[in-house]
């Protein structure tokens, strides 16, 4: 398939031949590597995109080059010696393996070129490797880079014969060298893999680079999870994969783990919200029967009464009546704990101050609220609630085990560290908080669900004779989690 743009220029640059170019039927240049522009520009405004081959090269002729009527390439040599334009004292001859791609998008096929740097053709002998003969030297540094590699290495020619490997190769596969020699690279898979790999393995030579994920399958029957990569390359005048794999067994594990551990804390936000529900539906039951269910029951006794009392019938009656109406406030109370409609309507802001005007009332303790920055809109209804609910369960804290006579929440919106800070303080008896983690309260404990639940941080700072602090501070969440709420 031919490469986009900035796609070839990204992939064909990573080549490891020197020089990489692709043409269309006629020899116009659609792309090269960085290597290729370097190399053109030392003799000329060449190698441009719309540029021809054949200003480039002195010898080319695409004659030889043939198209059949539906377009497919014919007569196709395997390699060719081209002598770029250049001064006689700057004579350059590359020589060149051509393959021919069929772009997707494109009606034709194309020309793809990969080729070496041959020096002065006058002084090679024709018959020579494309490859100078490597010194003893030279060739035990090179094993000692391929060894010295952290996955294991391969070259592998376009009929899947392994023409180099490293020693980690034989050690990963437990295979000899000798029996490597004779396999191909889907003998390292499973047969659920082998499709794939071939598909994988069919893209280097197509595009010029792919990249799997699969089991290797080693001599002794184990599965390892590999990261394979691939790129083409011509080697001995032949097109050839070279490419490394890396064994990602660790990461799978990794992967496994943080998985569980999500997991894990999803039971945990879910068995969390269960439990509120729970607590919750258990303070409807006691609010029910030792209140509303009393007060219902005196109504009904007074009713009972009035049926043989002519005398004081219609004053029962309007105790009866002053009882009912006892009841549907006690309800309306109830509800309006349960479902605090203003969250909605007036916003977080103005919930709170509403819900601390109706403690002053009660002279039961002085309650102070401050805003910092606040401003409803940037977050959503489910945080908002969530917020609502934390400052309700420690109120309900302070007003049954505090005895205190003040208490101060401080509400504060930091959008240039994207969270919200909630502090609630009160001058009660205080309390050691070690003892109040090894009960397991409650009322923390609800506290510490919510705010888990937004991946938040709770702190609390107290002491016996010197009351307590509670300090939460949650991301600003603007869509995500608010549905678990609203």
């Amino acid at each position: 398939m031919l490469l986009s743009e900035s796609k070839s220029e990204h992939i064909t640059g990573q080549f490891v031949e020197p020089f990489f170019i692709q043409t269309d039927s006629s020899g116009i240049i659609l792309g090269m590597s960085e290597n290729s522009a370097r190399l053109l520009s030392d003799f000329g405004p060449f190698g441009r995109r719309s540029d021809s081959l054949l200003t480039i090269f002195a010898n080319l002729s695409f004659n030889d080059l043939t198209f059949s009527d539906d377009q497919k390439i014919e007569n196709l040599p395997a390699s060719i010696d081209l002598l770029l334009f250049s001064p006689p004292e700057k004579e350059k001859w590359i020589r060149w393996t051509i393959s021919a791609v069929s772009p997707e998008g494109y009606q034709y096929d194309c020309w793809q070129f990969t080729g070496i740097e041959i020096g002065q053709k006058k002084q090679l002998n024709q018959d020579a490797a494309i490859y100078p003969i490597a010194t003893e030297k030279e060739e035990s540094l090179s094993d000692s880079i391929i060894n010295s590699l952290p996955g294991i290495f391969y070259l592998i020619d376009d009929e899947g014969n392994f023409l180099r490997w490293n020693k980690r190769f034989e050690s990963v596969s437990g295979y000899s060298a000798e029996e490597i020699s004779r396999m191909k690279p889907v003998d390292f898979f499973s047969e659920n893999d082998k499709e794939y790999i071939i598909s994988r393995i069919q893209k280097v030579f197509t595009e010029g680079i792919s990249d799997a994920e699969a089991d290797l399958l080693s001599k002794s029957g184990s599965s390892i999870p590999h990261y394979f990569t691939g790129q083409f390359i011509s080697f001995d005048n032949k097109p050839c994969l070279i490419g490394m794999g890396i064994n990602v067994n660790e990461k799978k594990i990794l992967e496994k783990k943080l998985l569980k551990q999500e997991i894990s804390k999803q039971k945990l936000v879910a068995q969390a919200i269960i439990n509120v529900q729970e607590k919750e539906r258990a303070e409807i039951g006691l609010e029910l029967h030792d209140n509303v269910n009393q007060i219902l029951s005196t109504g009904k006794l007074y009713l009972e009464l009035a049926k043989t009392n002519e005398r004081e019938r219609m004053n029962l009656i309007d105790s009866c009546s002053d009882n009912i109406i006892q009841a549907i406030n006690e309800i309306r109370k109830i509800s309006r704990e349960l479902v605090p409609a203003s969250i909605e309507d007036l916003g977080l802001q103005e919930s709170i101050h509403d819900l601390v005007e109706h403690i002053n009332v009660s002279k039961k303790i002085n309650v102070e609220f401050y805003s910092i920055n606040w401003s409803d809109d940037v977050i959503g209804n489910g945080q908002k609630l969530t917020l609502f609910r934390i400052i309700q369960e420690q109120v309900n804290n302070v007003l049954k085990h505090a005895q205190a006579r003040n208490l101060i929440i401080e509400l504060e919106m930091d959008e240039f560290e994207n969270c919200i800070r909630l502090n609630i303080s009160d001058d009660g008896v205080g309390f050691d908080p070690e003892k109040i983690k090894s009960k397991k309260s409650l009322g923390f404990s609800n506290i510490i669900s919510r705010t888990d639940l937004f991946d938040g941080e709770i702190s609390i700072v107290a002491a016996p004779e010197k009351g307590c602090k509670l300090n939460v501070q949650i991301p600003i969440y603007t869509n995500q989690l608010n549905k678990l709420y609203e």
